[in-house]
């Protein structure tokens, strides 16, 4: 057996993580260089963008691609709570699902090109 178990589980925390890294950060850059709607485009994109930084990460240490979708549905889970937490524009939570879907499979597509 190549990817255990345990280190397929470790690809999957290690993408969250890093997805989260990189979703805060382009958050804050968000935050500061935007207002109103504006502000919840941005946060779509950064979504985007951590789900294809985590999900390649995960896909390309786990050796699965199945492993970049889980990270994108657990940052989907998160941003569902973070959408119960305060208002959100009506577009906001399909746009993020579009987003995540997407960056997930760029990232997976990313991590599969490199070659095994």
């Amino acid at each position: 057996m190549k990817h255990s178990i345990l280190r397929r589980a470790g690809a999957v925390v290690v993408g969250v993580v890093v997805a989260g890294l990189v979703i805060g950060l382009a958050e804050a850059g968000a935050h500061g260089a935007f207002s109103g709607e504006g502000v919840f485009a941005a946060v779509c994109v950064a979504q985007g963008l951590g789900a294809a930084a985590g999900g390649g990460l995960a896909t390309k240490l786990g050796g699965r691609g199945v492993l970049g979708w889980v990270v994108a549905a657990v940052l989907l889970v998160l941003s569902l709570m973070n959408v119960f937490s305060f208002a959100h524009p009506v577009w906001f939570v399909p746009a993020v699902v579009v987003a995540l879907g997407a960056g997930g499979r760029l990232g997976i597509e990313w991590a599969s090109r490199g070659g095994k």
